[in-house]
């Protein structure tokens, strides 16, 4: 890998260990390499390649990422907000090659703009929101767990092999060396035969005794013939395959570009005469004479066989990487029953290695899983519980809000039964039916659900627990909901005290419940009190995330409102614009944060009373919704009746009714 440094655990030997590509901006390196790449190495044995501003992105630097297992990137506003090679290049390259990429969040508040850049990916951040998630460091293990394959694991694919090849080639042909892999695997008699090659060992390294053992194990050293073996002094020449031919091994030359016949013997004493690699018939002939000279054993066909060889070909262990090969195996191992190529499988479409990203694949896959856990391992056992959360989290990620409740409901009854009420197994997956209402839309159910936890975790844990202050987010956020603003404001405000003990009043979670307590103050009408808090939240936003993010933004926006509430419309005016344009540079025009931004210039309008300026807006915005949920949505109803208000304005009653008399009609009909 001429064109990568690399990074590993003790600076221990490369070969063989699962690669990982390091992209980040340019700006970023020197600050996070060093901390990312021993987080990595703290929990998998395994070499992590990176790259500086000078190395030129030519067709090798590419066909040695396609090689990668993973890619590792920080995410900094200097990632999403600048021209860099990383995102622009590196990652839509990953992406389109079926790489999983791993997203490490670095700087609090920039979730929606990554969602923007980077679609549906998920990422990791060491703040969470969610109180009940299993610790960042834990997640990072399970996630490195299911994209690289352990040492244990690689010795098993290893083992399962049939036979080696020992595969020569000048650093000069790598590419050469790489499309005769693919095309010895072309070859089903081989699909079971590994290749030993050393694409890792690095300039100026000692690799003798590596490549020594290497050949011990090998059962036929194939050479890969171009020019590059006979014009000039080199390690094939003088080192390679004289040793080759020491250990008695069965030599086959594959010819990729024509080569001098005469120097080839000149210079390799010996030498039987090269096959052309591109006569797919003469080649497969010839290749099978070689193999049927090497001592192959033949392991039993068997799912766990298959299994195996599938990770191999997915990860490019000892063969080249082939995405479609692997899941073709690991497939016909899952439909066999194999509960680990299931696993895998899940692992795959929900991280998208080897195969696009498919949520809905990886839940039927999660399914199957889970079902031949609980048939083989019982209910009760750990693997079957893990996969129980796996599930119910597919489930609410395809919008399948029911199956999640269903299956929660059910494992909270038998866990109820099994080890008490008040068990934290029982209480946890308690939050789980929670959540499934609260996804649902269902806010008095998951109210009520949030009460019984909250009570159960303070009698166990205490007030002020973060499994308590958990189910205490879930109430008041379906207090919220409800419109039950004076239940939901105290509950706010014993989080956000909760939130500046743990965390810091620029933490962006204290942040959005301070915006969440100016909101509720608002709709409770205290319009002073909503600005006092909201103009602090938004200082804060604006030193901590800066003017641009979404958080910031959001302060604004409470402020303009309490402007325009207080009768100081052309304040609340100016702002809502500000809000309108930091919403479009983030999300686009279309966006609902951008609509609710643009409506609050609308209503800045009609306090002006500058109503056919009111109606200019509440135009646009009725377009824009009908345009994308239908002209009889409840979305359109606010519009609806703003434009009713700005006609009446300009006693135009005639307009005004109809528009009224329109949202009144979707209001009845959505009953």
């Amino acid at each position: 890998m001429a064109n990568l440094k690399h990074k590993t655990k003790g600076d221990t030997d490369l070969q063989g260990k699962p690669r990982v590509y390091f992209c980040c901006h340019s700006e970023d390196f020197e600050k996070y390499f060093d901390m990312v790449a021993d987080e990595i190495l703290k929990k998998q044995d395994c070499a992590i390649w990176y790259t500086d501003k000078a190395v030129n992105r030519d067709d090798d630097f590419f066909a040695d990422l396609k090689q990668m297992q993973l890619f590792v990137m920080p995410v900094t506003a200097n990632l999403l907000f600048t021209p860099n090679h990383a995102l622009d290049i590196e990652f839509k390259f990953a992406v389109q090659s079926c790489i999983p990429v791993l997203p490490l969040m670095q700087e609090d508040g920039l979730e929606e703009q990554f969602n923007i850049k980077c679609g549906e990916l998920q990422f990791l951040g060491k703040n969470t929101a969610n109180q009940t998630d299993i610790s960042y460091s834990e997640r990072l293990n399970k996630y490195l767990d299911a994209v690289l394959i352990g040492d244990e694991l690689a010795e098993k694919v290893r083992a399962a092999f049939d036979a080696y090849i020992f595969l020569s080639y000048r650093k000069k042909d790598r590419k050469y060396a790489r499309e005769l892999m693919r095309l010895i695997h072309k070859n089903n008699f081989c699909r079971d035969i590994a290749i030993w090659y050393d694409e890792f060992l690095t300039p100026g390294e000692n690799f003798n005794k590596s490549i020594e053992v290497a050949l011990q194990k090998s059962g036929l050293f194939v050479l890969t013939v171009t020019p590059n073996l006979v014009n000039e002094p080199n390690y094939i020449m003088e080192t390679e395959y004289p040793l080759a031919k020491q250990e008695g091994k069965p030599i086959f030359a594959a010819e990729l570009v024509p080569t001098n016949r005469k120097k080839l013997l000149e210079k390799y004493n010996g030498i039987p005469t090269p096959t052309d690699a591109y006569n797919e018939f003469e080649f497969s002939e010839a290749l099978l004479k070689a193999v049927k000279k090497m001592a192959v054993k033949r392991h039993p066909r068997s799912p766990e066989h298959d299994f195996l060889i599938g990770l191999a070909y997915l990860s490019g262990i000892d063969v080249e990487v082939d995405f479609e090969k692997a899941i073709k195996l690991i497939t016909a191992a899952a439909e066999a029953g194999l509960p680990e190529a299931m696993k895998k499988l899940c692992d795959m479409y929900t991280n998208g290695i080897g195969v696009r990203l498919n949520y809905t694949a990886a839940m039927r896959w999660t399914e199957k899983l889970y079902e031949a856990y609980k048939s083989t391992l019982g209910e009760n056992h750990d693997k079957t519980v893990a996969v129980l959360w796996d599930l119910m989290t597919a489930y609410l990620q395809n919008g399948e809000a029911d199956k999640a409740i269903s299956l929660a409901e059910k494992k909270y009854q038998a866990t109820a039964e099994g080890y008490g009420e008040n068990d934290t197994r029982t209480l946890y997956t308690l939050h789980w039916v929670a959540t499934g209402y609260s996804h649902r839309g269902e806010y008095k159910k998951a109210l009520e659900i949030a009460q019984k936890l909250y009570a159960a975790h303070s009698e166990k844990e205490g007030e002020n627990h973060e499994s308590t202050m958990s189910a205490a987010s879930i109430m008041a956020n379906a207090y919220f909901r409800l419109e039950s603003y004076e239940k939901a404001l105290p509950i706010y405000q014993r989080i956000y005290d909760y939130c500046l003990k743990k965390f810091s009043q620029e933490n962006s979670d204290t942040l959005l419940i301070l915006i969440c307590i100016a909101e509720t103050f608002l709709k409770l009408g205290d319009y002073e009190k909503s600005l006092e808090l909201s103009e602090k939240a938004y200082e804060l936003c604006a030193d901590t995330l800066g003017e641009k993010h979404k958080t910031t933004a959001q302060a604004l926006q409470i402020i303009a409102t309490n402007y325009i509430k207080l009768n100081q419309a052309k304040k609340g005016l100016l702002l809502s614009r500000r809000a309108y344009g930091v919403y479009c540079y983030i999300y686009g025009p279309e966006h609902s944060a951008t609509i609710s931004a643009l409506s609050g210039i609308g209503s800045a309008y009609l306090n002006m009373k500058k109503y056919k300026r009111a109606i200019e807006v509440f135009e646009a915005i009725y377009n824009i919704q009908s345009k994308k949920y239908g002209g009889e949505h409840l979305n359109c109803v606010s519009a609806l009746e703003n434009l009713a208000t700005a006609y009446n304005g300009l006693k135009k009653r005639k307009k005004a009714q109809y528009y009224s008399e329109l949202a009144l009609d979707i209001q009845r009909k959505s009953r």
